[in-house]
């Protein structure tokens, strides 16, 4: 194939076969033959003396993903309904002959198979025709790889009770129950249809809490937790009503993207429950800065304070340099249930968390 000296760079060579796995040594079985079988693993495409040459892809992870999550986005929606009328309502839909079909590899708990699935009509999203059956796809336009609906959830169930089973860990089972090799892969092919599974929930919840009058303001925090929060016609007051926790935790960090290698990866998402409160809300109290009452603050440290480094002001400012978040601020009632939560942006368990935790608590 000739190419341009001008277009040299966007052309590169293609990697040279490789024998398949674990078939290395065929070459030394003394059986013969092996030049027939170097013929027929490294024969040239073409008679022509130039290696043979295709088109570089300049795309980089972080642009497939973008490009992905907003394919995705765009017919998240029909997914719902192909999952709530479909596979959910146990209807087949009447599938249209003049449709062209594709082959997909149907993963379930217990069994690998193969199949072929046929939209419904043509400007039918292929994911879609996939939800009406019970599957979600691993990718957002020509998926060949689908995950049973029933084996995302029940992963999502075992992850419920067990938090620390990876999707890593679960596919391992998987391909130990399919006997086929583990790769990486099948993780990120399985994490994107759990990602997509866990999607459809939202919307469908989202749905649910409209209809029962639930997106009211702070309506979990007022609904958290029913000793402390509901009120009996009738009832005495107390002396306190609400009796609530607040407290720290610098477990949950996040390295500012200035000490990353790479360019910082775009990431439009939100949080989505109200329980969290936004970084612009927790600085309205930035400037409320608790004055000492003494000023000889020194007599009340004590000597395990001064010896120890982590508490010293030199580390402090290293620790909030590097990390973007340090941890999360928490306020919990007298049962353990989470009323708000907010992150602890470059700084430790200021007296602005509290200041704005406090309002919301207090109402």
């Amino acid at each position: 194939m000739m190419v341009d000296d001008v277009d040299q760079d966007k052309w590169e060579d293609e990697a040279p076969p490789v024998l398949p796995l674990d078939e290395e040594g065929m070459f030394l079985s003394a059986v013969g033959g092996e030049h027939a079988i170097w013929e027929e693993f490294f024969k040239p495409e073409s008679s022509s003396s130039q290696p043979h040459r295709k088109r570089k892809d300049t795309r980089t992870r972080r642009d497939r993903l973008v490009v992905s999550n907003r394919d995705w986005q765009q017919q998240i929606h029909r997914v719902v309904e192909g999952y709530l009328t479909g596979w959910k309502a146990g209807i087949v839909p009447c599938v249209d002959t003049d449709v062209c079909a594709w082959d997909v590899t149907f993963i379930d708990f217990h069994q690998l198979r193969a199949g072929v699935v046929a939209p419904s009509s043509p400007d039918e999203y292929p994911n879609e025709a996939l939800a009406r059956l019970g599957y979600i796809g691993t990718a957002p336009l020509k998926p060949a790889v689908a995950n049973t609906i029933q084996t995302l959830e029940a992963y999502r169930q075992l992850h419920h009770v067990c938090p620390r089973l990876s999707i890593h860990t679960q596919v391992q089972a998987l391909c130990r129950l399919h006997e086929v090799t583990f790769s990486r892969t099948l993780v990120n092919q399985f994490s994107i249809a759990y990602d997509v599974y866990l999607e459809v929930l939202h919307h469908i919840n989202f749905r649910i809490n409209s209809l029962l009058g639930r997106t009211t303001p702070n309506w979990r925090m007022l609904n958290a937790c029913a000793p402390c929060l509901y009120k009996l016609e009738g009832e005495a007051p107390l002396k306190y009503s609400l009796l609530v926790n607040m407290d720290g935790n610098q477990s949950l960090k996040l390295v500012d993207d200035l000490f990353r290698a790479g360019a910082t990866r775009q990431d439009e998402r939100t949080g989505r429950s109200d329980l969290w409160l936004t970084p612009s809300e927790v600085d309205q109290w930035k400037d409320e800065v608790c004055r000492p009452t003494s000023e000889n603050t020194q007599a009340d440290v004590s000597v395990c304070v001064e010896r120890w480094r982590n508490a010293g002001p030199e580390v402090r400012k290293k620790m909030f340099a590097l990390f973007a978040i340090t941890g999360v601020f928490v306020c919990l009632c007298r049962h353990g249930h989470l009323l708000v939560i907010c992150d602890m942006i470059r700084s430790g368990e200021l007296l602005r968390h509290r200041l704005r935790i406090r309002p919301n608590s207090v109402q």
